[in-house]
């Protein structure tokens, strides 16, 4: 099966995760993949560093295994997608299925910013959103669910 892939990008905290949600709620039989999934680990990097490290770079995020892995799913292989954890800036050893679907739905910060993904994508969608309202949603979300202080998200 090949999967039609929707690719969702825009700005940090502009609501991108939830339009993903809504749109599982309205197409059967799809999945989300997240970029967030991708952060490089750095666990070999102590703590402290890991704190400094730039996430709002490309360059933080895994490109080659998110390439590998919608490669495979274009193929129509299933994949297992890392899991990361905010709190401890480091993917834990457990792994999410994702199985090929009617619908792939990749969405994230930079999930327009390589050419090779976009190429990959069947649908483009960029999700804009005032930048003092996501920078009020982020610093919210960030010390609620990631254990973020204001002053780091600052």
């Amino acid at each position: 099966m090949r999967s039609h892939i929707i690719g969702v990008a825009g700005p940090s905290s502009s609501l991108k995760s939830e339009l993903a949600k809504q749109l599982v709620q309205r197409l059967p039989g799809t999945s989300i993949v997240s970029l967030d999934s991708y952060y490089r680990g750095m666990e070999e990097i102590p703590l402290q560093e890991r704190k400094k490290v730039n996430f709002d770079h490309p360059d933080s995020l895994d490109w080659e295994l998110l390439h590998e892995h919608l490669l495979a799913i274009a193929a129509g292989r299933a994949f297992d997608e890392p899991v990361y954890s905010f709190a401890d800036y480091a993917r834990t050893a457990e792994t999410r299925r994702i199985e090929p679907t009617g619908f792939l739905i990749v969405e994230g910060l930079f999930v327009l910013y390589w050419p090779e993904l976009r190429a990959m994508l069947d649908t483009k969608v960029y999700v804009q959103t005032r930048p003092e309202t996501c920078y009020h949603r982020r610093l919210t979300r960030d010390v609620a669910e990631r254990g973020r202080t204001p002053q780091s998200v600052r």
